[in-house]
């Protein structure tokens, strides 16, 4: 295991000393080299970002030598389970106070609205683990008849459980629901006490019953997931999988797939960036290469296999190796593995579920002599491994305090980008642009940081330069409408034919249903005195719906709310929903949901409606079951439901399809109506929302 741990670390180090000119050329290196992007020697198209994330993972591999190679007694991994709970469960308590009362905002950034990591399913798995741990420590008193201490466990399971329903991640409830379940089938048959397993029985209901009523997303992403399938993932996978044959023996460098993964993009193009393969197996792979990850993944067979051994321990190793191997399956689907925090407990899990080969020989040899047995605290490595394994792992677990700590807003201050733009906010753009020539040394394929270099440049007069600096950007991000959509806005007070040259092309990278949105961004990003010297008639072209909204924005300026709300019937059909859809958004900024899906009802109401199937309730569930994707059925079913005045049902029962990325607008528009006729006009309205783009 050591030397495997060495020979992967030595193919990463490989990547920053060879030299780019020993191997082939790919055609995305030429193509970026002769667009002026700023390319290193090195093999590693990120050399610096690269050293620091593979030093990251030297602090991680420490981390992990320490604690397996130390012969943890069954007292030990108790205790240790038991700190990593309560640490882990009081982070969930906290980030639920957070979201609910409004507590004073950590220093980490939930990016995705919950949890400490910025990925809401490296959150889930977080919680899904301590989750584990907990529902083990919670059966370990139960059994023992310890009913105050299991109070405790069980208040900190309902924090934990309450946590990895909010964080909204599928891979969260999926897995970390089977191994909870697998562990309980493994567990119960030992317990021979009727009481015990009747609570334990009743706690799973309970559990089961938070799960169905708690109003979460996450439910109808697995609602979806089920009848839908992965969706865009394989699409991802199908890319990931070229940029790995374009670069199969040393990667492109660690830390640089959300870089170079647009110059393979052809199945996934999507508006926005993608910064992960949705795998950590694939994204290893695209960045060290496939020797590296097969050493990887044959380090990992070696200890799972070891892990699995524990199933036949105590309830508490059982658990932890079941939560062992779903952190293991969780990783090829999603990126737990690239998390700190995730990882750390991941390891964490695998020590306490493994019983080390020298401990095993020990208790052997013990059993033959017939000496009582002892429990030490050898280690399995011994020498220079023992001794600098240690401080590492101390110095890496205070990075971990550290980072929930202080560190994510230390982090966020130090970032380039967030420097750069805090220079930009206050015109400071000579200081910008120097700003961002240095940072892009370290990081060359940042395209933000060549968007913000170009600002600067642009605003002091340097106009060849900033072409040249957001012609890289548009290179490194060749999908993402928003890259020309911010040179526009930066062109339109200093060169109004610039501005429509680079909004004409956000505009064709916008999808077509979406771009009557983004013109109504262009028209509000541009001060009302400087508009006329924008082409927008010529934006709009001939396309009906965006010659609607300049129409629209022309009536918003001229009248007030009150007035066109009193006229919107007199307006032109095609000109009347996309005012109303505006005003609609206006009024549910302000909070006035009721007012937004009266305007949704009165204006955007579907103009046709297919004709209903003849079927009972029954049969039209049971086709619901076996295909959430049947529009139809479902448009039945609601129509059947409202009938006998059931709103509340008739929106239940299609709320998972109505998150589908093909859901007809009719089905969505009536799934808002028997929300708004249930008494929830919130909820209504963010079925509404989609409906008012023009």
């Amino acid at each position: 295991s050591l030397w495997l741990c060495l020979a992967v670390l030595l193919l990463l180090l490989l990547d920053l000393l060879l030299p780019a000119s020993l191997f082939d050329k790919e055609l995305w290196r030429e193509r970026l080299g002769q667009a002026g992007v700023l390319l290193n020697g090195t093999y590693a198209v990120q050399p610096i970002t690269a050293l620091k994330q593979a030093a990251v993972l030297a602090a991680c591999a420490g981390w992990a030598i320490w604690i397996l190679s130390h012969c943890w007694s069954r007292r030990e991994k108790t205790w240790l389970a038991t700190l990593f709970v309560v640490l882990a469960s009081s982070t969930a308590a906290y980030a639920l106070g957070v979201y609910w009362f409004r507590w004073p905002q950590p220093a980490w950034i939930p990016v995705q609205g919950f949890g400490p990591f910025p990925n809401r399913n490296q959150s889930g798995t977080f919680f899904g683990l301590t989750l584990a741990l907990a529902v083990a420590l919670a059966g370990r008193t139960l059994q023992k008849r310890r009913w105050g201490l299991f109070l405790v466990w069980a208040i900190l399971v309902g924090f934990d459980l309450l946590a990895l329903v909010r964080a909204d991640s599928r891979a969260g409830v999926l897995i970390w629901g089977l191994v909870i379940l697998l562990w309980f089938l493994f567990t119960a048959p030992r317990w021979r006490m009727a009481s015990s397993l009747a609570i334990a029985g009743a706690a799973a209901l309970v559990i089961a019953g938070v799960l169905l009523l708690a109003r979460s997303a996450v439910l109808e992403r697995v609602a979806q997931t089920l009848g839908d399938g992965f969706g865009f993932r394989p699409l991802v996978y199908a890319d990931t999988a070229r940029m790995i044959a374009g670069s199969p023996a040393f990667g492109t460098g660690v830390g640089s797939f959300a870089a170079v993964f647009p110059q393979f993009q052809t199945a996934s193009i999507t508006t926005y960036a993608v910064i992960h393969p949705e795998s950590d197996w694939l994204w290893f792979a695209a960045e060290a290469g496939i020797p590296a990850a097969f050493l990887l993944l044959l380090l990992t067979i070696i200890w799972l296999k070891r892990a699995i051994a524990g199933i036949q321990g105590t309830s508490v190793e059982r658990m932890a190796a079941f939560a062992t191997l779903g952190f293991w399956l969780n990783s090829w689907v999603d990126v737990p593995g690239h998390r700190m925090g995730t990882l750390f407990a991941g390891v964490l899990c695998l020590a306490i579920a493994v019983r080390s080969t020298s401990a095993n020989r020990r208790s052997s040899n013990q059993k033959r002599s017939g000496k009582p047995r002892t429990d030490s605290n050898e280690h399995e490595f011994n020498g220079p491994i023992r001794v600098y394994s240690r401080p590492i792992a101390v110095g890496v677990a205070l990075t971990g305090i550290y980072s929930l700590g202080i560190g994510g807003l230390l982090v966020l201050v130090s970032d380039p980008i967030f420097k750069v733009e805090r220079l930009t906010e206050t015109q400071d753009y000579h200081s910008a642009a120097v700003a961002a020539t240095r940072a892009l040394r370290n990081t060359p394929l940042s395209w933000q940081l060549y968007l913000l270099r170009g600002e600067g440049q642009a605003h002091l007069g340097r106009w060849v330069a900033a072409l040249q600096d957001f012609r890289c950007a548009s290179l490194l991000q060749p999908f993402n409408p928003d890259v020309s959509f911010f040179q526009g806005a930066v062109w339109s007070s200093l060169n109004p034919v610039l501005a429509d040259v680079a909004w004409n092309e956000a505009l064709r990278r916008q999808p077509v249903q979406r771009r009557a949105e983004l013109l109504w961004r262009m028209i509000d990003s541009v001060p009302e005195a400087q508009r006329p010297a924008i082409g927008f008639d010529r934006l709009a072209g001939r396309d009906p719906r965006l010659l609607a909204v300049l129409q629209g924005y022309a009536l918003l300026d001229k009248k007030g709310d009150e007035e066109l709300r009193s006229h919107l019937t007199d307006l032109d059909t095609n000109l009347r929903p996309v005012v109303a859809g505006r005003l609609a958004a206006e009024a549910a900024a302000s909070h006035d949901f009721d007012q937004a899906c009266r305007l949704i009802q009165s204006y955007l109401a579907p103009k046709a409606l297919p004709q209903p199937l003849n079927a009972s309730e029954s049969d039209l569930r049971t086709r619901m079951e076996r295909d959430p994707s049947d529009f139809l059925t479902a448009f039945s079913l609601v129509r059947l439901l409202g009938s006998e005045q059931r709103w509340s049902d008739a929106a239940a029962s299609v709320q998972s399809t109505v998150q589908l990325a093909a859901c007809p607008r009719y089905l969505r528009f009536l799934c808002g109506q028997a929300l708004v006729k249930d008494g929830r006009p919130e909820d209504a309205w963010h079925i509404f929302e989609p409906l008012i783009s023009p």
